[in-house]
């Protein structure tokens, strides 16, 4: 479907998904890197960005997410003007 619609990412969070999808080429973002993407086009302000990503750190059951990446993404939006 990506080949056929000549998309520039794929979007998804599943790691055997995520595999197939770069070993045909494809580019692949996730959630949290929607998430700093839409901070670094400036669709969503800092304070917006950290209360989601603190939101999604404190719902481990919920949200599957390592906490030492979100705290990576934390650290790049807390550290950027």
């Amino acid at each position: 479907m990506a080949k056929k619609y000549k998309v520039n990412y794929c979007i998804t969070n599943e790691l055997k998904v995520r595999k197939a999808i770069k070993s045909e080429g494809f580019k692949v973002v996730g959630t949290l890197g929607i998430i700093l993407r839409a901070y670094n086009l400036g669709k969503l302000n800092k304070e917006n960005c950290i209360n989601i990503l603190k939101k999604i750190k404190s719902n481990s059951k919920e949200y599957r997410f390592h906490s030492k990446l979100i705290n990576i993404i934390l650290n790049k939006i807390n550290n950027s003007n």
